[in-house]
């Protein structure tokens, strides 16, 4: 597993050998991202998760997304606010957003930007290597979002555009998928401005810059469902950041290169940051209600509990209706917002846990109760 110990440069976000920026015709001397040719490229996430809470003590969370070309799919961004009784309620928010991503580079200074399919709607996502401070926003007629703040603790990385490791199997064909990348954790303020209401915010972004390529290069147009089986879990509270990428071979084929399998703990006032391999997480089900993690740590261990407050798509959708290693399953996908509970000790230290987390997931079933959908770019 990879064990990268640095922050993001402007080129990890747009490295040269996965793009190439692209004169538009549409606007005058702008450019775009897009693939390089003789890869069989699928997809590259510039994804945004926010775990926030309202300046009144609510919960408030966010999903988006700059897809980058249009036939990874569109994506309409997603808000949830804890309502009366603890009850979550999401919206979707105003804008269809698709490809491409325009950008800019200035000095240390990275600009991406995307108007979405009516023109009315535009998002900015800026980075500053410098000082890793992150700007991000959302305008539309109807709807506004805006979040600044600053990378904190150390990015997980999931290799740096030379080190690939596997994400999951595809339904069929035969083939695996490859990601490389990372997420960066930005904890800053903002404020939204809904529903003739502005609500302000503060709390963890995550950034997920990370690309996809078939194992053995099989093209995009021939792969069916999302790669399995896998959970990608964030868990923030004030001065800890958890993160997990973890993924389990569903197949009998034995493959030449690691299933994801790594864990960083940042202790953010400490400037202390910890990489782990031995660690066990559970689900109980598809979807899962209940998540466990247990980690032994060079000096110490964590425990954690949690509980899903919130999944989407509310009901988890199927992304195969059968698989190449067995015709009776298929691949799920979702994702869930959940509240942890539990022990981080580390020399000693004890680290109460009572913090909020979004785990994004795929598990193979065979249970017939989903309904047909999509993959990351559910409407």
């Amino acid at each position: 597993m990879p064990q990268i110990n640095r922050i993001p440069r402007i080129s990890d976000n747009i490295p040269d050998t996965l793009f190439v920026s692209v004169r538009s015709n549409l606007y005058a001397s702008k450019t775009y991202l897009d693939y390089t040719l003789g890869k069989s490229w699928k997809l590259s996430c510039f994804i945004l998760v926010g775990l926030f809470k309202t300046i009144d003590g609510k919960l408030l969370f966010y999903e988006g997304r700059l897809p980058l070309t249009a036939y990874e799919g569109s994506f309409k961004p997603r808000l949830r606010i804890e309502g009366e009784n603890g009850k979550i309620i999401m919206y979707i928010l105003p804008g269809i957003f698709t490809g491409p991503i325009y950008f800019n580079v200035s000095r240390d200074n990275l600009l991406l930007w995307q108007p979405d399919i009516s023109g009315e709607c535009i998002q900015y996502l800026k980075y500053g290597e410098k000082d890793r401070y992150y700007e991000y926003k959302i305008e539309c007629p109807e709807f506004q979002l805006f979040f600044k703040g600053h990378g904190v603790g150390l990015p997980m990385w999931l290799g740096n555009w030379n080190i690939w490791i596997i994400h999951g199997a595809y339904a069929y064909p035969r083939d695996f998928d490859l990601w490389s990348g990372f997420w960066d954790f930005i904890e800053g303020n903002g404020y939204v401005i809904f529903n003739g209401e502005r609500i302000e915010f503060s709390g963890l972004l995550i950034y997920d810059r990370a690309s996809h390529i078939p194992l053995y290069n099989t093209s995009k147009k021939y792969i069916k469902g999302a790669p399995c089986c896998f959970s990608d879990v964030v868990i923030y509270q004030n001065n800890v950041i958890i993160a997990i990428a973890y993924s389990k071979n569903p197949t009998p084929q034995e493959t030449e290169k690691p299933f994801e399998h790594i864990m960083r703990i940042n202790i953010i006032d400490e400037n202390k940051s910890i990489i782990t391999t031995n660690f066990t997480l559970f689900t109980d089900d598809a979807p899962p209600r209940v998540y466990k993690i247990n980690a032994s740590l060079p000096n110490g261990y964590l425990y954690l509990r949690g509980i899903v407050l919130s999944y989407f798509p509310p009901k988890w959708v199927k992304t195969s209706r059968l698989t190449w290693w067995d015709l009776n399953g298929h691949i799920v996908w979702g994702r869930a917002f959940i509240k942890w509970e539990g022990s981080l000790v580390i020399d000693g230290k004890e680290y109460k846990i009572d913090a909020l987390g979004v785990s994004e997931n795929t598990r193979f079933t065979h249970k017939m109760d989903f309904e047909s959908g999509c993959y990351i770019d559910c409407k």
